[in-house]
């Protein structure tokens, strides 16, 4: 999952790898769950028909990608389908794929199978606390902004104000991703 993240959206996976560094540097007894993942939580959904009902995931990085892996065994012409309720999207899901999204900002969920066929899937993702954590020196926030200046704490609202804008900048253009694959002449 990792490995696809960061193709299609280079920045932000540096984004995550900076946060997971600076977490396990300053805490090295902590171990990746699912080795070689970026993502520091994994949840498994054993079914055994799994349905996760419409839902956006607001503990979440703001702006950050969630992951989706379907498993088991089931035709994906019959269901299992993510829907991604903003665009109106039913996306046949097979057994073994993987999707990612912006899971904080796309309600999504997924379709009943029926029968006696099964499925499974696997979800990665960070929560945003965690990425304040870091930033904020290891500190929850409130500890963070009790040891601030009022000239620091007016200047990390207006930070806040604008998070969007810097979550924006690390999502990628097809462009930007095309340019990271070829090679300049």
């Amino acid at each position: 999952m990792s490995s696809i993240f960061a193709y299609w959206a280079p920045q932000l996976y540096q984004h995550y790898a900076k946060n997971t560094n600076t977490i396990c540097d300053c805490h090295p007894q902590l171990k990746h769950n699912c080795l070689g993942s970026i993502f520091a939580a994994t949840v498994f959904n054993l079914g055994p028909q799994t349905v996760c009902h419409h839902h956006k995931d607001f503990v979440n990085l703001t702006f950050g990608w969630c992951s989706i892996t379907a498993l088991g065994d089931f035709n994906p012409t019959k269901g299992g389908n993510i829907i991604l309720w903003e665009f109106g999207l039913v996306i046949e899901f097979p057994p073994s794929y993987t999707l990612l999204i912006p899971s904080v900002c796309i309600e999504h969920g997924n379709v009943a199978i029926g029968g006696h066929k099964q499925r499974y899937s696997i979800t990665q993702h960070t929560p945003g606390a965690l990425f304040q954590w870091a930033e904020h020196g290891m500190k929850g926030n409130l500890e963070f902004l009790e040891g601030l200046a009022p000239e620091e704490v007016e200047a990390e609202a207006l930070k806040n104000a604008a998070w969007w804008k810097f979550g924006l900048s690390l999502f990628s253009t097809f462009d930007e991703v095309k340019a990271c694959r070829v090679p300049q002449k």
